[in-house]
């Protein structure tokens, strides 16, 4: 039964974007491959990798706006659909909601999230503090 359930469960929980995840919290938890993609001793840009680590960073910074266009499309989409007996697949009630928790909800958690750990249980040394 575990294996079976494993066998289900493994391929839906290993997409690629948390695969990347995964391998990119195993590079940056070790220091010798991390000084592959980024100079941590003298910050000169001369690791051997860091073309492919500012490529990759600038793709990041792009990660928000283009979800949120994508969810955008998504709800736009899901509120001109209808089933099978003519109603709206989604409720405005449920595309307000999500629109609500994505935009204020869900940050206000990630700032409150970064102000108690900041204030409580990290201690970050002044020259990187932010």
């Amino acid at each position: 039964p575990l294996t079976e359930t494993l066998a289900r469960v493994l391929p839906k929980a290993l997409q690629p974007p948390v695969i990347a995840g995964l391998l990119g919290i195993i590079v940056a938890c070790s220091p010798k491959l991390r000084g592959l993609f980024v100079d941590t001793v003298t910050r000169s840009n001369k690791a051997p990798l860091e073309w492919l680590f500012d490529g990759i960073y600038s793709i990041g910074n792009a990660a928000v706006p283009i979800n949120m266009c994508i969810l955008g499309i998504n709800l736009s989409l899901a509120s001109s659909s209808k089933n099978k007996t003519g109603n709206n697949q989604v409720s405005a009630r449920t595309i307000a909601a999500i629109v609500i928790s994505k935009m204020i909800v869900m940050p206000a958690i990630g700032i409150l999230t970064v102000l108690i750990l900041k204030n409580f249980v990290l201690n970050v040394p002044s020259p990187i503090d932010g």
